[in-house]
């Protein structure tokens, strides 16, 4: 057993659900299921925008929770994994979503065609989701599945800016944010939302107009290209031009 080593003054934090530490919890016999409903709440926890779940795919990447699995009893990492998930919705803490992934929404999700499974947390919201979903009337947009590393180390990809500060990705838009993101240094990119969520302009085109503008004029105030850019005076500056009437509500 190797000791831990302690925790920082001011720690990182998970939200447990009062209900599953009072209830499910006391009846948890299965280590598996243990470590992959505390996993799951993790990855969960830190998603800022609904609807929340987790790809089977996003646990399998995670690298804290692989180092979980394969301290299981005796179990392969894939079979604690695939026992944990098994018994958590059979308990009815989790709901699972199973996924057909195909063509242009594959390249999206940044794999190949293929089966995954999408967990939620069963509330009667995500309940209620989740039947919708099986009845075809609305349908899941996968942003790419990356391998997980520390929050302190990791820069978040265009696809999670826009789905934390925007909202749902559509297939629309992925070529766009792929583009996007092949086209200007992260840093831009991360100011840019930024810089739009700060005069509640929340929409992509406005934000793709800041770094056009950035590309051709430079960065901030002082034309400063490698510096943090300064918020413009007034922000009808980005709204200008052909397509400025699109994004003026």
């Amino acid at each position: 057993m190797r000791a831990c080593p302690g925790f920082p003054d001011r720690p990182a934090v998970t939200r447990v659900p009062t209900e599953w530490l009072c209830g499910a919890l006391a009846e948890t016999e299965s280590l598996a299921e243990l470590k992959v409903t505390l996993h799951v709440l993790r990855l969960l926890d830190a998603k800022r925008t609904a609807p929340r779940f987790v790809r089977l795919s996003e646990l399998r990447a995670d690298p804290a929770a692989r180092r979980s699995w394969q301290a299981c009893g005796g179990l392969s990492a894939d079979a604690a994994l695939s026992e944990g998930v098994r018994l958590a919705v059979a308990r009815g803490v989790l709901l699972a979503l199973p996924v057909r992934i195909e063509g242009d929404a594959a390249r999206a999700a940044g794999g190949t065609a293929g089966e995954d499974t999408c967990l939620f947390l069963n509330t009667p919201a995500t309940r209620r989701l989740v039947a919708r979903v099986q009845r075809g009337e609305v349908a899941l947009v996968l942003a790419p599945t990356t391998t997980v590393t520390p929050a302190a180390t990791r820069r978040l990809t265009i696809f999670e800016l826009y789905e934390q500060n925007i909202g749902l990705l559509t297939p629309l838009l992925v070529e766009e944010l792929r583009e996007a993101a092949e086209t200007y240094p992260p840093e831009w990119i991360e100011e840019a939302f930024r810089e739009a969520v700060g005069y509640n302009r929340r929409h992509w085109r406005y934000v793709r107009r800041i770094l056009d503008h950035w590309a051709t004029q430079g960065r901030g105030e002082r034309g400063a290209a490698g510096r943090r850019p300064e918020a413009p005076r007034d922000p009808r500056r980005y709204l200008e031009g052909e397509y400025g009437h699109l994004i003026q509500h």
